[in-house]
Parts: structure tokens; sequence; C-alpha cells
């Protein structure tokens, strides 16, 4: 939820709740299953897919489906439509091309040229951004 609204201290808070459980996933890890998967989740970069669409169509559900038929377990997916934009801050500024429905793969913000068929998003979710992401 942190991630999908762009509030660091909800992310920061699910941290430090698995940082308190560092001691017995080390000691019982097949204890901790929902928690070891939290923490992997905690560490892979989100992928965020943002669909403009002025209103939900079945040419913008099948850009959405095309992410659920996958197993991406980090991958956030919006609609970006005048109501999500004011709740979920990342979706601004992906406007619809051409009249239909658009899908943006981000990863931190950074975004990969617009695409329009369930085809092109499933090519750039193969692919991925290229992007490596580092922390100093």
């Amino acid at each position: 939820l942190g991630h999908l609204t762009g509030t660091d201290a909800w992310v920061d808070r699910a941290t430090a709740a698995l940082g308190g459980m560092k001691q017995y996933l080390d000691q019982q890890p097949m204890a901790f299953g929902r928690f070891l998967a939290a923490g992997c989740s905690t560490l892979a970069t989100v992928r965020e897919v943002a669909i403009a669409a002025p209103e939900i169509t079945p040419e913008s559900h099948a850009l959405a489906a095309t992410v659920y038929k996958r197993f991406e377990p980090d991958a956030l997916v919006a609609y970006a439509d005048h109501a999500s934009i004011a709740r979920i801050p990342w979706v601004a500024d992906r406007p619809i091309r051409n009249g239909q429905p658009t899908a943006y793969l981000c990863e931190r913000f950074v975004c990969l040229p617009p695409v329009q068929t369930p085809a092109d998003l499933t090519a750039q979710l193969e692919i991925g951004t290229g992007m490596i992401w580092t922390s100093f």
C-alpha cells in the first residue's frame, strides 16, 4: 500500500516490522514463509504498470490482464484516470495516446515508452526495463 500511494512512512513501518522478526526468521525459516515472502518483496524493485484510459474498457482490461496472467508478485497495476490520480500519485502524467488505452511500465517512476497492445506490454515485461538499481 505504501508503494501504491507513494507513502514512504508506510513502507518504512512495514520494513521495520520485518526487521523485528529477523531472529525468528533466522531460527525457524520454515515457520515464517509469509514473512520471508514479504522480505523478498521488500528487497525487490517494484514494477509500476499505469494504464491510462478514461474508463475501464475491454481494451484497458486486456492490458491489465496481461500483467495478471504472469507471475509478477512485485507489480502494481493502476488505472490512470481522474479519480485515481488523487489517490495514486505515480499514475499522474501518464496520458492516453491516440485515443486508445495506453500502458506504461515503470520502475521507481522511470518509464519505458508507452504501449497500447497486450503483445507489446508482454514484450516489455519479458525484457524488463534494463535498469539496475543499487543502494549505497
